[in-house]
């Protein structure tokens, strides 16, 4: 019977050690487990954080990126609406030119023959200048028998050559050389 009983706790013997070996198991896999889970929950976190860190600079390369839109199409509107003024101080001068009194024509005329034409020249005037010019043309000087076609002044015709003396070309010289400075009069 001895045996029996020696079977027995040998029995109970190697259950104790299998229930020993499985709970040093259980707790060994829940550590592994623990671990993992630690593991997984920092790399997520990580991602998330990396996810943020590049999302944050997209959404902030975004928002430059229609900052930087937005003020450049302020600034060209803005100089569009400066660039009208300036032309429109232009075409009041051009108008004011246009409507000089005789006496004040005859003056720049004359002035700009003297300047611009040479003996032998033919001038050929605008048509509302034609009378005004044939009252101050300079000796030398031979009207054509056409007019030109433009708003006042006169071209010059030499040989060879011919000069642009209207009050168009005029004022598009007088532009080029003073727009800079007449649209920062306007605009300190």
């Amino acid at each position: 019977m001895e045996s029996i009983g020696n079977k027995d706790k040998l029995l109970s013997r190697i259950i104790d050690d299998a229930k020993l070996d499985a709970k040093q198991t259980r707790k060994q896999a829940d550590e592994t487990i623990e671990s993992i889970n630690l593991d997984r929950d920092e790399r997520i976190a990580a991602l998330i954080a990396e996810h943020e860190k590049s999302r944050d600079a997209q959404v902030k390369g975004i928002v430059d990126g229609h900052r930087t839109r937005s003020t450049l199409e302020a600034r060209k509107e803005a100089l569009k609406d400066r660039r009208e003024i300036v032309d429109k101080v232009f075409d009041a001068a051009h108008t004011q030119v246009l409507k000089l009194d005789d006496d004040k024509r005859k003056k720049l005329y004359l002035s700009m023959l003297h300047h611009e034409a040479v003996k032998g020249d033919r001038i050929m005037p605008a048509k509302a200048d034609r009378a005004i010019l044939s009252q101050i043309l300079p000796q030398g000087l031979t009207l054509t028998d056409e007019d030109a076609p433009i708003n006042g002044g006169f071209r010059i015709i030499g040989k060879g050559y011919e000069k642009d003396c209207s009050t168009d070309a005029i004022m598009a010289q007088l532009r080029m050389d003073e727009e800079t400075q007449a649209a920062r009069k306007l605009f300190e």
